[in-house]
């Protein structure tokens, strides 16, 4: 009967222990600097946390859909869609240094979609497409509205880096035959 009680004090204490434990551990969900609410709280499995898709999704600007025909959870973010030759930005962004008109540049994934050529990226942005080849490291390329040219063998190309993404110039690319006139 001791063993009985001790066992059953040790359960307790130790229930106790995990669920304040659990309370004081609670996985928080922060969006660009705002905690949000979620109606399933994020749980961490194997290792991984996981968080409702439309928590996530939303704050940013996305919308988020259920497809119960492929069983499949689909986000679309209209800034991201390459689908289109439109910019991830308004169609002017303006800055102290100027007025960059985003019709006038197409961003790698757009660039590799019409041109068909070979585009690695890593430290460097390495280029090619027929007898054509440029590298350039990332850590050249400005960020923020600042173009930077680069000297190739068919002609100058400009490139822009806005938060972190890689823009050519299309104007640039019609010139050197990267991209169709």
């Amino acid at each position: 009967m001791k063993k009985f009680f001790f066992g059953l004090i040790i359960g307790l204490i130790l229930a106790t222990t995990f669920s304040a434990t659990a309370v004081t551990n609670e996985i928080k969900l922060i969006v660009n600097g705002k905690t949000i609410a979620t109606d399933v709280a994020p749980v961490q499995i194997n290792g991984r946390v996981m968080v409702p898709a439309r928590f996530v999704a939303e704050p940013l600007g996305a919308s988020v859909q259920w497809d119960k025909v492929n069983n499949a959870v689909v986000v679309t973010n209209k800034i991201n869609d390459i689908s289109s030759n439109s910019s991830p930005y308004s169609d002017t962004i303006v800055e102290n240094k100027g007025e960059i008109n985003m019709d006038d540049w197409i961003d790698l994934k757009g660039f590799i979609q019409q041109s068909g050529a070979w585009v690695t990226s890593g430290s460097q942005l390495f280029i090619e497409k027929d007898d054509f080849k440029l590298t350039v490291a990332y850590s050249d390329i400005p960020n923020y509205n600042e173009p930077y040219s680069v000297n190739t063998s068919k002609g100058k190309l400009t490139i822009i880096r806005i938060n972190g993404r890689v823009y050519l110039n299309i104007n640039d690319l019609k010139e050197i035959g990267l991209l169709p006139q």
